[in-house]
């Protein structure tokens, strides 16, 4: 048994060595803003370098989501795009939600985030 432990140690510790166990990045094909703040919410989806323009307004806790269609219709969104989300309050300054620069993917999984603030003071998470 001590033996077998031994071997799977091994076998570990070379696989990563070699770059064997490269960790998968997670990719998502619905990305979703919650507005928490005090203020209602603009959102913005930047998929691919194509966005969708800022939404009209998204109320104190209601939810916003996009998906690839909101930027490119019916056509297919390229191969490894990554997407942005952007949020301001009303009338307010433009911030990155973060993390930003997520793999998109058509099959992939829902990413929530959620703003707060005030609207002289927005974040995004």
């Amino acid at each position: 048994m001590l033996f077998r432990i031994g071997i799977l140690a091994s076998l570990a510790t070379a696989s990563s060595l070699l770059c064997f166990a490269q960790p998968v990045s997670a990719q998502y094909s619905k990305i979703c803003a919650t507005n928490n703040g005090g203020y209602v919410a603009e959102y913005k989806l930047d998929l691919g370098g194509i966005s969708t323009g800022f939404n009209s307004g998204t109320a104190i806790g209601a939810t916003k989501c996009y998906t690839g269609a909101d930027a490119y219709g019916s056509n297919t969104v390229p191969a490894n795009s990554t997407f942005k989300l952007y949020t301001k309050a009303q009338g307010g300054e433009t911030i990155t939600c973060v993390p930003d620069n997520l793999a998109y993917s058509a099959t992939g999984g829902t990413k929530q985030y959620t703003s707060r603030g005030t609207a002289d003071n927005v974040t995004c998470k």
